[in-house]
């Protein structure tokens, strides 16, 4: 199905761009998966592998050279690659390899690399904007296939898409995220000298050297170690479930509410439905608040990475909606149910207070139809059994007044 989803896409995005190359994404090693068990929804594990690969050509790249100006202490620069990595078409990682020769001055280089990548990255994915338009909508129109079919065999990838018709405000841009990694053709020992004591290293040439970084929305200074790549994986992990999570969340609460918004009577199963979620948004709102903390410290023990802040705030007030939402759709559903339990006790009173057959019959059919007041009116006799199990009440009243009645009459006439 994801071979079938590219093909169509290329073919759909071939004469709007031109220079760029879609393909499914592939793992460059071992998949890092995290294990953030309070965190888990229904056992799902999440991968940090991107869904689509968006590639530029040569020939795009140049471009983008030709807007940013060359970093300080430094002659000259080339692009090697630039890759988008999207996650879905919430989160999106733009990774570059970069080849800076001629360094004239490492120390003014290093000083202002981490400023003069950050320009960078932004100018390009402005220029990358209106691809990332295009490639929304082509996912767009396949919406229902996607929904459909899972895009991957990992369960937590089905649906992640999202209709960027339906925003409120708009298309909503990609939330750009970074998996920061760095490499250099120096050798070890020089490349240590070089960040860790730039100013004391007489045996650097400048002049046969060249610097490959590989840099997203920051950049990283300097080598780091396997624990501290694996640390950034598992922030970025946090980050995308952290969206998985408010999309399933978004998909269960609008299924809920379409379900009961055209039913003015709640079953009893719906009503615990509706307090099942409520009571996983409020687990799900406690976790966030422990895991935004677990991040902080991520970033803290991370040396040289720069992090950009996590859009928190968004998603906390979006969890916030979504409880007021249901705790009127809470508060709506008891007030429904006391109604209409108060009803069956004026209408048994009536029956009772009764002195005659005519009235018993008034009397139910006043209570099963009611048209003075619809909203609160149920459904007839079928639905009073089916719902609120009052049928035995409701009959053996009928039966004991009617017997009571004929024994009156009987001795009445006797």
């Amino acid at each position: 199905m994801l071979h079938n989803l590219l093909k169509a896409a290329q073919q759909e995005l071939n004469l709007s761009m031109d220079g760029y190359h879609v393909a499914p994404g592939r793992s460059h090693g071992k998949e890092t998966e995290l294990h953030y068990q309070s965190l888990t929804e229904d056992d799902i594990p999440l991968f940090s592998q991107p869904v689509f690969v968006l590639k530029a050509d040569p020939g795009i790249i140049e471009t983008f050279q030709d807007t940013i100006p060359c970093p300080h202490g430094a002659g000259r620069y080339k692009i090697c690659t630039a890759t988008a990595h999207l996650f879905d078409n919430t989160i999106g990682q733009l990774l570059l390899e970069v080849r800076i020769d001629d360094i004239t001055h490492p120390d003014t280089l290093l000083d202002h690399l981490d400023n003069w990548t950050t320009t960078a990255c932004s100018q390009i994915i402005d220029i990358l904007s209106p691809t990332e338009t295009r490639l929304n909508t082509v996912l767009h129109r396949q919406t229902r296939r996607l929904r459909q079919q899972p895009l991957l065999r990992t369960p937590s990838r089905s649906g992640t898409f999202y209709d960027i018709q339906e925003v409120p405000h708009g298309p909503r841009r990609l939330l750009w995220v970074t998996r920061i990694l760095n490499s250099s053709q120096l050798r070890s020992s020089q490349i240590d000298s070089w960040t860790q004591r730039k100013s004391d290293n007489p045996s650097f040439r400048t002049d046969s050297t060249s610097y490959f970084i590989h840099a997203g929305n920051s950049v990283i200074e300097g080598q780091i170690s396997d624990a501290e790549v694996d640390q950034l994986l598992s922030a970025l992990t946090i980050c995308m479930y952290h969206y998985c999570i408010q999309e399933i969340c978004n998909r269960n609460l609008g299924r809920l509410i379409l379900e009961t918004s055209d039913n003015p009577a709640l079953s009893t199963s719906q009503a615990s439905k509706i307090n099942s979620a409520s009571a996983r948004l409020n687990l799900f709102k406690s976790q966030l608040h422990d895991t935004r903390l677990g991040l902080q410290g991520i970033r803290k023990s991370l040396s040289h990475a720069f992090f950009s802040a996590w859009n928190f705030g968004e998603l906390t007030s979006s969890v916030a909606h979504k409880m007021e939402v249901l705790d009127h759709s809470v508060e709506v559903s008891n007030q429904l149910h006391q109604r209409k339990y108060n009803r069956i006790v004026e209408a048994i009173l009536s029956v009772i207070g009764g002195t005659s057959l005519i009235g018993v019959f008034v009397s139910i059919s006043k209570f099963t139809h009611n048209p003075e007041r619809p909203e609160d009116s149920i459904w007839g006799l079928t639905d009073i059994v089916e719902k609120l199990s009052v049928n035995g009440t409701l009959y053996a009243l009928i039966a004991v007044l009617a017997i009571t009645m004929y024994l009156v009459l009987k001795k009445n006439g006797s």
